[in-house]
């Protein structure tokens, strides 16, 4: 889900994190995936993990190398939506 940076603290992007889970909940979803583009210094595992992601992977994205200062990477990441992943812990959207 794109955000604008801004709003990404405001209560309502909170709220329409919380709807879009529960939508795939409701629809039966088990487990959400998605990829994202990196930096080192910027969205690192702590802020996916903030948010009840797993980072899975990440590799090098190559083609930006001249573009970009820093390494730039590709993140794979998942999160578990079944109630046995939510007991003993709050979800934090």
């Amino acid at each position: 889900m794109a955000l604008l940076y801004a709003a990404l603290r405001e209560p309502i992007a909170r709220l329409l994190r919380w709807v879009l889970c529960n939508s795939w909940r409701a629809r039966g979803y088990r487990r959400v995936y998605g990829q994202m583009v990196t930096f080192a210094t910027r969205r690192n595992e702590g802020l996916f993990r903030r948010y009840g992601f797993e980072v899975i992977d990440r590799v090098q994205v190559t083609k930006y190398r001249g573009l970009h200062p820093g390494p730039v990477l590709l993140a794979t990441v998942v999160k578990d939506l079944t109630p046995a992943a939510l007991t003993g812990r709050r979800e934090r959207l």
